[in-house]
């Protein structure tokens, strides 16, 4: 049976400790490498590990550059793992502060017979609106048997649009556009089958759009949606969005302030220890004055401006040390240069 390979890589900055991987059968230990001083097998069973770009002068551990660092164990050399039961072990150390996803530890996959299994730390922006996972550990499992059905998990309120989903806390999270004139845009957890419980309104808007974990807490932006722009009814709920709240249990919430003169807030994001908010989601792009760009979060009620690339900026992702936004306007897409300058990228 041809597999691919097996790896352990990581998209940012990631440190293996000393013992730090090991892969065990029933049948007892298949591999065990240290990486002190290179990825050789010290389990006597010869799956030395190929080294691209991973260092470890001057340490007791590998260290993944976060761009074009990993290891592989080339497809001849790959055991049979799904001979019986195994168990990955791992020591690992990211950065406090990132400027990149994480990525993943170990990685098996068969292209072949679509089997195979993956160890990684989520710690995903820009997904769509919000950060989705912030330092998540995930595994996941292929056995080659196809793509299960989707079962419905119920409607969260009188949601006619989930705007975002954020893991905060071992709980799944939406955040909704509720249109109606008397309705607002609410935060629910998931209970499971097809529950869903209110954790509130924090704003009078109809939408609730952004959501993001920073420093252990979890954060939202309110939005004022029309609906138009998905070929639905217009809401009758006109009140602006525009402000960021954080979560503190039992449907409260504390208001971070209101951003601006913006109505609307459509990204949440952390990058470099820093919470990021794009606001350009409601408006013509003739709009002016052009203030709906980017923001840092310095503080309750502190909103520092971080410029508009003389379009609005929608959406925010991270990717190799960069922050980025997309805007609606002409499919923009723009770097961020730091204090108020953009570079525009296509």
């Amino acid at each position: 049976m041809r597999r691919l390979f097996i790896m352990i890589v990581s998209a940012a900055f990631l440190t293996l400790e000393t013992g730090a991987t090991s892969v065990w059968a029933q049948s007892g230990l298949i591999a065990h490498w240290e990486l002190t001083q290179n990825g050789n097998d010290k389990s006597g069973n010869g799956h030395h590990l190929v080294n691209h770009n991973v260092g470890f002068a001057g340490s007791k551990s590998g260290h993944f550059n976060g761009v074009d660092s990993w290891l592989e164990l080339p497809p001849s050399n790959v055991p049979n793992l799904w001979k019986s039961g195994m168990t990955i072990s791992a020591w690992i150390k990211t950065e406090q502060r990132l400027q990149d996803v994480i990525g993943d530890v170990l990685s098996c996959y068969d292209l072949t017979t679509h089997t195979g299994v993956n160890l990684s730390i989520m710690n995903y922006a820009g997904v769509t609106n919000a950060q989705s996972n912030h330092r998540n550990v995930f595994f996941g499992l292929d056995d080659g048997s196809g793509i299960p059905a989707w079962k419905n998990c119920g409607r969260p309120g009188n949601s006619q649009y989930v705007r975002s989903l954020v893991v905060f806390a071992g709980d799944l999270y939406a955040a909704t556009w509720e249109p109606a004139k008397e309705d607002r845009g609410h935060v629910y957890r998931y209970a499971g089958k097809q529950k869903w419980v209110d954790c509130g309104a924090p704003s009078t808007a109809n939408c609730i759009a952004a959501m993001a974990v920073y420093n252990g807490r979890l954060y939202v932006g309110s939005e004022l949606y029309s609906g138009g722009g998905s070929s639905l009814p217009l809401s009758e709920n006109q009140n602006p969005g525009g402000a960021v709240y954080r979560y503190e249990g039992s449907g409260k919430w504390t208001s971070m302030g209101r951003i601006a003169d913006v109505r609307s807030v459509s990204a949440l994001t952390v990058f470099d220890g820093k919470l990021y908010a794009g606001t350009g989601s409601t408006g013509a792009w003739r709009d002016t004055p052009r203030t709906r760009g980017m923001y840092r979060f310095d503080g309750v009620d502190k909103w520092v401006d971080c410029g508009c690339p003389d379009r609005r900026v929608v959406h925010l992702g991270v990717h190799n040390g960069h922050l980025y936004g997309l805007s609606y306007d002409d499919g923009g897409f723009f770097q961020y240069e730091g204090g108020k300058d953009w570079k525009r990228l296509g």
